[in-house]
């Protein structure tokens, strides 16, 4: 297929994870949500996925 490369990752399952609450907080709260909005929301997304984690400081 024209302009695909597979890329194997490091940590596919991992990266697969992410990349969903990813998408799913944006698919919540749209493209125009403010930055603090999209932090705030993914910190909930994470703790209930029960992930480690250190917020920006």
């Amino acid at each position: 297929m024209y302009g695909k490369k597979k890329i194997d990752l490091l940590y596919a399952d991992l990266t697969y994870e992410i990349r969903g609450v990813l998408f799913s907080v944006h698919n919540e709260l749209g493209r125009f949500a403010r930055e603090k909005q999209v932090g705030d929301w993914l910190e909930e997304k994470i703790k209930a996925k029960n992930w480690d984690y250190k917020r920006e400081q």
